[in-house]
């Protein structure tokens, strides 16, 4: 996802910033569907990969 909001009302580094989120956002919803389908609890690793993305 993407958005390109940059020229319309909205700075080019606020769109990047913007941006960058909603790919860690969707970063992380894919990793819980794919845990969630597969029935099994979050190992370790992937919590701790999930927290760092949000550092």
């Amino acid at each position: 996802m993407k958005i390109g909001a940059g020229g319309k009302g909205v700075s080019k580094s606020s769109a990047k910033a913007v941006n960058k989120y909603l790919g860690v956002e969707q970063k992380l919803s894919d990793s819980h569907t794919r845990i969630f389908t597969e029935g099994r609890p979050m190992t370790k690793g992937e919590l701790n990969a999930n927290i760092k993305n949000y550092r």
